[in-house]
């Protein structure tokens, strides 16, 4: 009995957490869907991804890593030692829940920790029954998503063994202070979040310093220091190569297409809940997230919306976090510290609140910034919520003490308002039901199989419809994707887009060959990206189709009618196919002999009429090219500036890539729809113009004016009439006085032109556009396409294959038994700088010295990588090595990860 007196808080926390947790497991379900990882599916295949992380060979068709992959290593080395114990699809709910628990017991002893030397635990218990309950959390938490769940688990042990140390630099609170921080690495793969615990912690340090006498700030900065550089050397295996793709490649994530038409988006979600009844009733924007599935949109959250309805529920909901403000006033020395990571947190929260709403717009006027912060709610909720749990502990524990018995009574009628704000959760939506999937078994036996494959074969996944890396399955999940997760070879996934612009580029020629129905250009995209497999899921759907079912006929057409695919096993409703290998390169390496030099400037296509035309081809700016393709194939599909411009005199268009200029008389025909203004507040409004009954074999010139009146401009969808095929899917440039949009021929059996014209506002800030006119012209598509020069000259190129030895993402050791030196090396995976390809030679007498002898670098196919051979003594074997080196910079954050860790053993904090 006394241990249940002393620790009678936890063990009601306990019996608390017991029946939440219980509510919301649902057995023989994997806890899925979303955003999510799944390592488990093949933890021998995503570790080894995780320790040689900088180049993600299996995304697509391989990029430099843009998110923290290697961060989840410490996680996935805890699954591995779990999963000869739990069954597989326990695994994450496992992980999940452990975090919950975590996260309330964190904030109970953080309270407790603040509240010293009061006896009472009274108020750490409703701390962190309010860290656990309130809104925020529970939107943060119910589409469950691996980074999420480890800041807001790991954020409280994290700020209370960072307190203790300040306190009692002892080695024993060290060694403590540092496996939090180890178990909290898994919060970095989204890197922001680390960024937003770095800020909390420097103003840990702010107040820490304000505080303490003049004659100890010395030693105070010096243990800032300590605690600085440990946080680094710590991270430093996952933040080197991310800070590198920082430095690089930022551009590359800003520019991709998803993040061109939702980062404005995500923005005005936000400013929506920017105000201060949002934050008091801590409704962020997740809350507003509609979900598609049953073809009418409808609340994602819909249960809480129903809850939040209820007046009492609100007025719950706001006096419990009035009375986490009431805590800021109170007295403590850690007080003003959770006060500075609230209002840092109110930066982003509070986005359409005076004072906030302006240092918000500030930060947001920094390009880098307003890209990480583009979603706030997901980085700054957990911070916000647990500097009120913090002061909502000094709050109860202020009128316990002032109070005495009002005190106490008062603190009896905030337990039941906790449980009723948050009722729902104890029903089984504290994690979203639909996250608890069951998954079918072939999906396992597909992994299965590809256990027993070459690791290096590259699948396309079909069908696909848009360039929204967002699945929607029959059988239930809805989700970023998992398949990946089963299967070590990669994936041409839609996910992926974002961090390579070369992935990019395959799915518009990819989406091109299937509006087309073109099997030619269908395959001539497997044998340009080295394709291996076909998975075709008949599970999958597209809710913003007009037909599913017709989506998934003509993809699987295009497969039927290819010369170069054959049906090689069933997984109930998934279909493997496998591409013939005597078309393709074997391996992700091969030599070629007599590639032709081609110049191809556009970064997107809708077609490569280089490989279209000569077949494999190299880009070598040192020598004359033998064809040149100044206008490629006139992509217009994307919101941004293009490599050509356009003017026009009278009734001439001008198409301008200096030196190369071209021009044809259009024929303009008016497109007939309404001119009202189309205006939209916190929804969508939509006006459509049709361009007549034109047949779609042929290609077209779209000029469209519009003005922009306020709010965001135009969305854009051009589209077939009759069989709704999408050519464009973009946005207007309100900076441009005239857009054009360039259609190219797709299905002689399709026929009419229609666009639609969309208003979107997402918040009470109304979008306001007008169209001014919209013309259409056939334009002579094949003479704007053509290369400028002779291409008879040019001949098939031939290949032969390698000894290749690829122990891991970033290293090729390559044999060659004849190289000549007019050969071509080509590694398929995307075009970077980092990629070293080098020999050794060796020079001195007697003794041979080697020395490095580095190949040119050239583009392969307007995607690949290729160095040129400068073997002179063709006779020779020589051995070719090829190396990602920004690799170096994890290996060298592997060795920094062990400074603190050493010094902890030496005693030398």
């Amino acid at each position: 009995m006394s241990l249940v007196k002393k620790y009678w808080a936890q063990l009601l926390l306990c019996l608390i957490l017991f029946p939440l947790l219980a509510a919301n497991f649902s057995p023989d379900t994997w806890l899925s869907g979303w955003d999510n990882l799944h390592p488990e599916l093949n933890l021998p295949a995503n570790i080894k991804r995780s320790v040689f992380s900088v180049w993600q060979e299996y995304q697509g068709l391989g990029l430099l890593a843009g998110m923290a992959h290697a961060a989840d290593l410490p996680r996935q080395l805890i699954l591995l030692i779990l999963s000869p114990i739990i069954p597989t699809h326990l695994l994450r709910y496992l992980f999940h829940f452990s975090m919950i628990i975590a996260g309330s017991f964190g904030t109970f002893y953080l309270t407790a920790f603040i509240l010293k030397p009061q006896k009472s635990s009274l108020p750490s218990l409703l701390s962190s029954l309010f860290y656990l309950l309130n809104f925020g959390s529970v939107q943060y938490l119910n589409l469950p998503f691996e980074p999420y769940t480890t800041f807001w688990g790991m954020l409280p042990w994290l700020l209370l063994s960072l307190l203790i140390v300040l306190d009692h630099p002892s080695r024993r609170h060290w060694f403590i202070f540092i496996a939090v921080n180890i178990l909290s690495i898994p919060m970095s793969y989204v890197q922001t979040i680390f960024l937003v615990y770095f800020i909390s912690l420097s103003l840990v340090f702010l107040f820490h310093f304000l505080s303490t006498p003049s004659h100890h700030r010395f030693k105070a900065l010096k243990i800032y220091s300590s605690i600085a550089l440990t946080i680094f050397f710590l991270n430093s295996f996952w933040l080197l190569p991310n800070i590198f793709f920082t430095l690089t490649n930022i551009s590359v994530t800003q520019n991709a297409m998803m993040n061109l038409k939702v980062t404005d988006q995500f923005i005005e979600q936000n400013q929506h809940r920017g105000h201060i009844t949002d934050f008091l009733l801590l409704q962020g924007q997740y809350y507003d997230i509609k979900d598609y599935l049953s073809g009418v949109p409808k609340p994602l959250l819909e249960v809480w919306h129903t809850h939040f309805s209820s007046f009492i529920i609100r007025l719950a909901s706001i006096i419990l976090t009035f009375t986490s403000l009431l805590g800021l006033f109170s007295k403590n020395k850690y007080k003003k510290i959770f006060l500075g990571i609230l209002l840092f947190s109110c930066v982003g929260l509070l986005s359409d609140t005076p004072i906030f709403k302006q240092v918000n717009l500030f930060f947001r006027s920094i390009p880098a910034l307003n890209q990480i912060f583009r979603n706030s709610f997901t980085k700054l909720i957990t911070p916000a919520v647990l500097s009120l749990s913090v002061s909502f502990g000094l709050a109860i524990n202020f009128l316990i003490h002032r109070f005495r018995q009002i005190g106490h009574t008062t603190t009896l009628l905030i337990f039941p308002l906790l449980i009723a704000v948050s009722w729902p959760s104890f029903k089984g939506n504290f994690i979203h039901p639909r996250m608890r999937a069951k998954i079918p078994p072939s999906y396992l036996e597909l992994f299965q199989y590809f256990k027993d494959i070459e690791p290096s074969k590259r699948i396309i996944n079909l069908p696909q419809y848009n360039y929204w890396g967002w699945e929607n399955y029959k059988w239930g999940l809805t989700g970023s994707g998992f398949l990946w997760y089963g299967i070590d070879q990669p994936i041409l996934d839609r996910a992926f887009d974002v961090w390579s612009s070369e992935s990019e580029n395959y799915y518009w020629q990819l989406h091109h060959a299937l509006i087309t129905r073109d099997s030619n250009l269908f395959d001539n995209i497997l044998l340009k990206y080295n394709i291996s497999y076909i998975i075709f899921d008949d599970t999958i759907s597209f809710p913003d189709a007009a037909n599913t079912g017709r989506v998934l006929r003509e993809n699987k057409e295009l497969i039927e009618n290819s010369k170069l695919i054959s049906l090689k096993k069933s997984f109930g409703d998934i279909n493997l196919y496998k591409v013939n290998q005597s078309q393709l390169l074997p391996q992700n390496v091969g030599i070629f002999k007599n590639l032709s030099n081609i110049q191809n400037p556009e970064r997107f296509s809708n077609f490569d009429p280089g490989f279209q035309s000569f077949g494999p081809y190299k880009t070598d700016y040192s020598k004359p090219f033998q064809a040149q393709f100044p206008f490629g194939s006139l992509f217009t599909g994307r919101p941004e500036n293009y490599p050509f411009r356009f003017t026009e005199d009278q009734n001439t268009v001008y198409l301008n890539n200096p030196p190369y200029s071209v021009q044809f008389t259009p024929q303009w025909l008016d497109c007939t729809g309404f001119t009202s203004v189309v205006t939209a507040v916190n929804t969508e409004t939509s006006e459509y113009y049709s361009c007549g009954n034109l047949e779609t074999k042929n290609a077209y010139l779209l000029k469209i004016k519009t003005t922009n009146i306020s709010g965001r401009p135009f969305n854009i969808t051009v589209f077939s009439s009759q069989d709704n095929k999408i050519y464009i899917d973009s946005k207007i440039n309100p900076n441009l006085s005239v857009n054009y949009f360039f259609l190219p021929p797709i299905y002689e059996f399709d026929n009419g032109i229609g666009i639609n014209f969309r208003s979107l506002s997402l918040s009470d800030t109304a979008s306001v556009n007008q169209v001014e006119s919209a013309q259409i012209s056939v334009v002579p598509w094949n003479y704007l396409i053509t290369p400028t020069s002779n291409p008879s000259v040019i001949s098939r190129p031939t290949v032969s294959i390698p000894k290749v030895h690829h122990p891991n993402q970033s290293f090729y050791k390559i044999s060659l038994d004849k190289p000549r030196s007019d050969s071509t090396l080509f590694l398929a995976q995307s075009f970077h700088p980092g990629w070293l390809a080098f020999y050794f030679k060796c020079t001195g007498k007697p003794v041979c010295l080697p020395y490095p002898i580095f190949l040119p670098h050239l583009l392969i196919n307007n995607w690949a990588n290729g160095w040129q051979l400068q073997v002179t003594d063709y006779r020779l074997p020589v051995t070719i090595y090829v190396f990602f080196w920004p690799q170096l910079l994890q290996f060298l954050g592997f060795g920094l990860f062990l400074i603190p860790i050493l010094r902890l053993i030496k005693r030398n904090f």
